[in-house]
């Protein structure tokens, strides 16, 4: 079994509700690409950012790719600044 294919499994079981994503790493800056071919599919992957930010898998960068919107870049808590903060959901400005 591959690391790409134990990833996937993970993210299908802990997640259903996001259908189906192209899934892409790069070990070097160890992020996880999610290429989504759909608008709902990149919302459903953002409302679940909080959870995502709490994984401790080793990835340092989770990013959700849609061509027609902006990247979502979530990192885990452990390797940076909370996720609310890298998305300004509720950071103040500075």
């Amino acid at each position: 079994m591959t690391y790409m294919h134990v990833i996937s499994q993970f993210f299908a079981h802990h997640f259903p509700g996001w259908g189906v994503c192209h899934l892409n790493y790069d070990c070097r800056q160890k992020t996880l690409y999610f290429h989504c071919r759909t608008p709902g599919r990149r919302t459903a992957i953002f409302q679940d950012a909080k959870l995502i930010s709490k994984l401790d898998i080793g990835i340092e960068r989770f990013v959700v790719i849609h061509p027609d919107y902006p990247d979502i870049i979530i990192r885990p808590q452990s390797s940076s600044r909370f996720v609310d903060n890298m998305l300004d959901l509720d950071s103040e400005t500075p």
